[in-house]
C-alpha cells in the first residue's frame, strides 16, 4: 500500500491523517486514539496522590520509631475508562455509556472527502488509558465468559451496528436482564453536523492482540477490494472478529443474521431466570 500523509481535501480546512492506495482507488484514514474520560483519569490522579501521600506516612512513621522494615502499602480505584454512568440519567449504565461514547467519535465528520471512501481507525492500544488489553469480545453482539458464566454485550459492536429500542443483555447478580439501546449504533445515525447519514465507510479497531475490520452494511461509498485484502495481512488481523463486505451486501446480510441469532439468545436467557 501506498500511504500519503496529511492529503489535502477539497473545501476543506482540516486535513485527515492519510490517503491510502492499494491499487484499485484510494481511501482517507483518519486515526483517532481514544483517551480516557476526563473524570476516570482524575479518579487515578487522586489516587496517586493518596498513595504518595501513605509512602510519605509510612517513611515518617519508621523514621520516628527508628525500625527498618519493609512495608506495602495499597490502594484502589474503580475506573470505567469510557467514562462511568450517570446515576440522575435515566436507563444509563457504565456499558449504555461506552456505546454512546464510542458511536460518537469524529462525529463531525470533518475529514471526509466527498469522492473517496473514508475509514476511521480506531486506536484502543495505549496501556495508560485501557490497563488491562481490551478484550476482542466486545467486539462480539453477545458472548460469555466459561470461567464464571457471565454473559455480557459487546460495547464495540453495538456502538456500531445497534439499532435503537433493540435489547442488548445484562447481567445483575445471576440474573439476565434485557436493555434497550438507547440510540442507533454510528452506521446507522444521521449524523447532527451535516444533516445526512455518516459517511464513514468503515471503522478498524485496534486492540492490543486483535485487529478486526467493521465495514457499513450500506455505506456511501464502499471500500475498494484490495484495500480490504490489504488489511488482511496486518499483524494481529483477525477475520473471525470483523465484518468485511467482501460481495456487496455481504455485511448487511451477516449483521441480519448476527442481530436475529442474538436476540434469540437474549429471550431464551430471559426464560431461565428463576421466577
Amino acid at each position: 500500500m501506498v500511504v500519503k500523509p496529511a492529503p489535502a481535501v477539497s473545501g476543506k480546512p482540516v486535513s485527515p491523517e492519510f490517503e491510502v492506495q492499494a491499487g484499485d482507488g484510494p481511501v482517507i484514514v483518519e486515526v483517532h486514539s481514544k483517551q480516557m474520560h476526563p473524570a476516570e483519569r482524575k479518579k487515578l490522579d487522586d489516587q496517586h496522590k493518596r498513595l504518595q501521600a501513605k509512602v510519605a506516612q509510612a517513611i515518617e512513621s519508621g523514621e520516628k520509631s527508628g525500625e527498618r522494615k519493609n512495608e506495602v502499602v495499597a490502594d484502589a480505584a474503580e475506573i470505567q475508562p469510557l467514562g462511568a454512568a450517570d446515576p440522575n440519567k435515566a436507563g444509563d449504565s457504565d456499558v449504555a455509556n461506552g456505546i454512546s461514547r464510542v458511536a460518537g467519535i469524529k462525529d463531525k465528520e470533518k475529514q471526509i472527502d466527498h469522492q473517496k471512501p473514508f475509514v476511521l481507525w480506531l486506536d484502543m492500544q495505549d496501556p495508560a488509558v485501557w490497563g488491562l488489553p481490551l478484550a476482542q469480545e466486545q467486539l462480539l453482539p453477545i458472548y460469555s465468559l466459561g470461567t464464571d458464566g457471565h454473559v455480557g454485550a459487546g460495547i464495540l459492536w453495538h456502538a456500531l451496528y445497534g439499532r435503537k429500542g433493540e435489547p442488548y443483555i445484562s447481567m445483575q447478580g445471576f440474573d439476565f436482564k434485557a436493555i434497550p439501546m438507547l440510540h442507533e449504533g454510528r452506521f446507522y445515525q444521521t449524523m447532527k453536523a451535516h444533516g445526512g447519514p455518516t459517511r464513514i465507510s468503515a471503522i478498524v479497531i485496534s486492540l492490543p492482540e486483535t485487529v478486526a475490520l467493521m465495514e457499513h452494511p450500506e455505506p456511501i461509498m464502499r471500500l475498494p477490494s484490495k484495500f480490504r485484502q490489504a488489511l488482511t495481512r496486518i499483524t494481529a488481523f483477525r477475520l473471525e472478529y470483523s465484518h468485511c463486505d467482501w460481495m456487496k451486501g455481504r455485511v448487511k446480510s451477516d449483521i441480519a443474521a448476527n442481530r436475529r441469532k442474538t436476540q434469540a439468545t437474549i429471550k431464551a436467557l430471559l426464560r431461565s431466570n428463576p421466577p
